[in-house]
């Protein structure tokens, strides 16, 4: 998988239209929260590495574009305060969405686009974590997951657990 960051330099108008329409490549928008802005990336297609002669690429992560976007963003946010980090770190037997580590603790940073697994991380993650960063989209996720928490844990679970909004990583 490759990532185009828009707005790339175009040979010639309407060129990424035509990636897009000939199937080479796909659109996939970010919304980066209250006055970020959206950010477009382009992910190509199967038959764009075919047409490129490309056999594959590799983009550290896991899940969708998106997903791995978020990753990148929050790892280079800690490394710049000291945090030794990891994109998909394992800590007794279980990945995160990024690893972090300083003085000895181990923080794990989840990136909850979808409610699914937000208590089976928490549970997960709080046996091997000395703090949970739960990562969402929004003031109303963040509300909402919080109570979804909160209405599952109690004591040590609760006071490792912290939200934050995907857009407050984005610098102003």
């Amino acid at each position: 998988m490759q990532i185009f960051h828009y707005p790339i330099h175009v040979p010639y108008p309407g060129s990424k239209n035509e990636l897009i329409g000939k199937g080479l490549a796909v659109p996939v928008r970010i919304n980066r929260g209250y006055k970020k802005g959206n950010i477009t990336l382009f992910e190509i297609t199967p038959a764009g590495m075919v047409y490129a002669k490309i056999d594959k690429v590799e983009i550290s992560g896991k899940d969708g574009l998106e997903h791995k976007y978020w990753q990148h963003i929050i790892r280079a946010h800690f490394q710049k305060q000291g945090f030794y980090t990891v994109i998909g770190q394992c800590f007794c037997g279980k990945n995160v969405d990024v690893g972090l580590e300083k003085n000895g603790a181990k923080w794990a940073v989840e990136i909850e686009l979808s409610p699914d697994n937000i208590l089976v991380n928490v549970e997960k993650d709080a046996a091997a974590c000395q703090k949970i960063i739960i990562c969402v989209r929004s003031e109303k996720s963040k509300e909402d997951y919080e109570d979804r928490v909160k209405a599952s844990f109690s004591g040590e679970f609760i006071q490792k657990v912290t939200f934050e909004i995907l857009g407050n990583f984005i610098p102003v």
